[in-house]
């Protein structure tokens, strides 16, 4: 029976759906570090192996091998896992935002004996926008402010909380008005080896899945600070984008989602699957 895959590339995560009968049968996330070089972000005598170590900190599973073959590979395990014949596979959506996954969708495009669409270029966003270049919206922004109009209507507002906290602010028109980007937990955390060796080992010395808020130790204290720091700015990226469109529905996605609903203020509706739901949108599939 035939069915769909949809790839969203981002600058530390895999993410994708497979798409069957109107349902999404295989959901899951791949980290990795294309080209990222972060090990030379870091102290020589922290480098060896902690960015492995930081990635299981923020993520369930860590990193997995970080080569396009790598990935591929897990990608493929977890689709057999799920009984999904790549033979059968009619067709392959892919946003991508990471400088460094050309061979990734190169061998995207061998898996399966189906065209890849990419966002931007085959799968064409039809919304307007008051962005001064449009073309430097990344395709997961499309994605996103496509799936949150389609199936939450307008205005809406969009927080995605991956390796950047970015917001898709979009009006009572359906305009994709703007937004904003930051710094996701990720390269917050990496951050502070700029700072201080002392603090970043400290920092990878333990985090719990609900980090203490008030820290009792230098590693508690740490991560309280990264944790309240991205819900507060998604916070307040919430209340701009309100002050541009009026009340709108506030969607929260991307792999720091979770952290982030449980310490906003900013009442927010989940959408793990969002980006994901966009590039199926644009491929007008069901």
């Amino acid at each position: 029976m035939s069915w769909r895959l949809y790839v969203d590339i981002g600058n530390s995560a895999v993410k994708y759906g497979a798409r069957q009968d109107g349902e999404w049968v295989s959901v899951d996330a791949i980290d990795h570090a294309l080209g990222r070089g972060f090990e030379e972000d870091l102290p020589p005598d922290l480098a060896e192996g902690e960015l492995r170590e930081l990635s299981a900190l923020l993520g369930p599973e860590g990193l997995p091998d970080s080569t396009p073959e790598g990935i591929i590979e897990v990608l493929e395990e977890y689709l057999a896992q799920d009984s999904l014949d790549l033979q059968q596979c009619s067709g392959i959506g892919v946003s991508n935002t990471c400088d460094d996954a050309d061979d990734l969708m190169r061998l995207l495009g061998r898996m399966a004996p189906c065209p890849l669409r990419l966002v931007g270029k085959h799968l064409k966003p039809k919304l307007k926008t008051e962005y001064r270049k449009p073309s430097q919206i990344g395709s997961d922004r499309w994605a996103n402010v496509v799936a949150a109009v389609a199936l939450h209507g307008a205005p809406v507002i969009v927080l995605d909380a991956g390796t950047c906290l970015t917001s898709e602010v979009v009006n009572a028109d359906g305009v994709f008005v703007g937004g904003a980007i930051a710094l996701g937990m990720l390269p917050l955390s990496l951050g502070l080896s700029a700072v201080s060796e002392r603090l970043m080992a400290d920092m990878l010395d333990g985090l719990s899945e609900a980090p203490a808020l008030v820290g009792r130790s230098t590693t508690e204290a740490l991560n309280a600070g990264l944790a309240l720091q991205l819900a507060a700015t998604a916070d307040r990226f919430a209340r701009e984008g309100r002050k541009v469109v009026g009340e709108a529905p506030v969607l929260l996605t991307g792999g720091q989602g979770e952290l982030c609903l449980q310490l906003m203020e900013t009442p927010v509706v989940p959408a793990p699957l969002l980006t994901l739901e966009g590039i199926r949108l644009l491929d007008h599939y069901d």
